[in-house]
């Protein structure tokens, strides 16, 4: 739940020392048997003894790429946006295996073409439009996000179309569709990558030539990494704040900004509780963020909006008595424990559980155990825990836990769309903390419903 710093240092999965990629074997299987079919092989079975006239053939030893390639975590859940499209917002972890296979290679490198998303009820069609951005608007789809190397930040730099020999990596989808009746059932996907790989081993002598492989390596495609997309509609909510001016300053689903990066481990699963997570912060009609000095914590639009209940629902956790940080500085001393700051949990029913977080210190009223209606007051908005300026970090989420949790799609029963704002993301956070006003595209404004709001979306709640 790192947020509002310009840059962010290190991997989606910070802390995690070891890979817990859980290998598809469909894909790995469908890829060697690709392989296969381009190099003219047959299973032995299927192979016909040669007539004893005709000389053997000497058997051509070849590398292939081996890929092996998960949703993280295996779900996917649709939501509409406030652009009229339905959204299919996950995360995908790859891994090159060509180790596990062959761990004498020298190299082994995989160079990823394309990545199709298809429908497999329907000959593996492709479907969607998949399109996501780094923080800097550098086109970040269908690259990988290597764990194995240093991050400099968000940017596209850091993605990249190769892969290492025992490396794994994160790819980052947006699938979007026009409605709800186009988005199948389940996906698949159709990778095709290629590799440059010399296998330098020595083997026995032999009366067989000097192997020359391939100056061009053969291209592989495979099928694999199906899973269900979620038939049920994402929850509808009132929205927990009131007045004009709120932008998702970091959200869903095409821009990979902080939230969308982050893959948590813990307990030995990996889980992405920020895929739809808000960071809700409030400028004035002209623009900007705080008038006056950036490190007064009084001087920012937001703080101290009331926050309040997005549904009926129990209270299960009520933290209050955290300092409020100087906004613009490092949150100082962030631990699992403290990261929401000051914050209340609802239990909202049939495993949905809402978080408000980074409330301000001594504003928290519920107690936990207390029943809570739609539109009740929690508290205030404030700049507590990981925290680097005031602002609200709203979401749903399928356990009471702001880390160890997987997120959910959630829609607004009323709200309106202001517009959103120009450029990008990056430079509006350097804009926001340098006080200079934000400009706001209002082209597509109007009211809306069962919709969810995107990242750098402006809205007004009533």
């Amino acid at each position: 739940m790192r947020e509002f710093t310009r840059e962010s240092n290190g991997s989606p999965m910070t802390g995690c020392k070891c890979s817990m990629t859980r290998p598809s074997n469909i894909a790995l299987i469908s890829l060697i048997a690709v392989v296969g079919g381009v190099l003219g092989y047959l299973p032995a079975s299927a192979q016909l003894t040669p007539a004893a006239d005709q000389s053997l053939p000497f058997e051509k030893l070849v590398v292939p790429t081996t890929l092996a390639w998960s949703v993280v975590p295996p779900s996917i859940d649709p939501v509409m946006g406030t652009d009229g499209r339905i959204h299919l917002a996950y995360e995908m972890l790859f891994t090159n295996t060509v180790k596990l296979l062959f761990p004498n290679t020298t190299n082994g490198t995989v160079r990823l073409d394309s990545v199709e998303v298809v429908d497999p009820a329907h000959d593996n069609k492709a479907v969607g439009i998949n399109h996501v951005l780094a923080p800097n608007n550098g086109d970040a789809t269908a690259q990988f996000y290597s764990l194995a190397k240093p991050s400099t930040c968000l940017c596209a730099d850091d993605y990249s179309h190769k892969l290492g020999p025992g490396e794994s990596a994160v790819m980052y989808f947006d699938v979007t569709f026009k409605d709800f009746t186009s988005v199948p059932d389940e996906i698949a996907h159709r990778v095709s990558a290629s590799a440059a790989v010399t296998d330098k081993t020595a083997g026995p002598a032999t009366e067989e030539p000097q192997i020359v492989e391939d100056p061009i390596p053969p291209r592989m495609v495979a099928i694999g990494g199906a899973v269900k997309v979620e038939a049920s509609r994402a929850i509808m909510l009132s929205p927990p704040l009131r007045g004009d001016g709120w932008v998702d300053s970091n959200g869903c689903c095409a821009i990979v900004g902080a939230h969308r990066f982050t893959i948590m481990p813990g307990s030995g699963s990996l889980y992405t509780p920020q895929r739809f997570a808000i960071d809700y912060l409030q400028i004035d009609a002209q623009g900007r963020a705080w008038v006056g000095k950036v490190t007064n914590v009084t001087d920012w639009k937001g703080f101290r909006a009331e926050v309040r209940s997005a549904g009926r629902g129990q209270v299960v956790s009520a933290v209050d008595g955290y300092d409020d940080n100087v906004p613009s500085e490092e949150p100082k001393n962030i631990t699992p424990a403290n990261i929401a700051g000051n914050h209340v949990i609802v239990d909202l029913g049939n495993g949905t559980f809402a978080l408000y977080a980074h409330l301000k210190k001594g504003s928290v009223i519920p107690k936990r155990g207390e029943f809570v209606s739609r539109g009740q007051l929690l508290g205030f908005v404030g700049n507590s825990g990981n925290s680097g300026a005031p602002h609200l970090h709203f979401e749903i989420m399928a356990a009471p836990s702001s880390l160890e949790v997987n997120g959910l799609p959630f829609v607004f029963d009323k709200m309106q769309y202001q517009g959103a704002v120009t450029g990008t993301w990056q430079h509006f956070l350097d804009d926001l903390f340098a006080g200079r006003s934000v400009q706001v595209d209002s082209a597509r404004s109007g009211m809306r419903t069962g919709q969810m709001p995107l990242t750098l979306d402006v809205m007004s709640y009533m």
